[in-house]
């Protein structure tokens, strides 16, 4: 497993990359908007993760 010193931004890129490409493939929602933090989280959201782990954005279906 690689350790976040590993991380490059490309690397980075593609983890955030996977994230959005698993929202479209599981839901009903075509489309998602990215709401930057420190939003408030609502139930629908998905929370988006850096290559730490650590939360950037939500993820939450357009409209809610």
């Amino acid at each position: 497993m690689s350790k976040s010193s590993d991380a490059t931004p490309t690397t980075a890129e593609l983890r955030v990359a996977k994230q959005l490409a698993r929202l479209f493939r599981r839901s009903e929602s075509p489309v998602w908007e990215l709401v930057e933090l420190p939003a408030c989280r609502q139930a629908d959201d998905v929370t988006i993760r850096d290559v730490d782990g650590t939360p950037v954005a939500y993820a939450r279906p357009a409209g809610k």
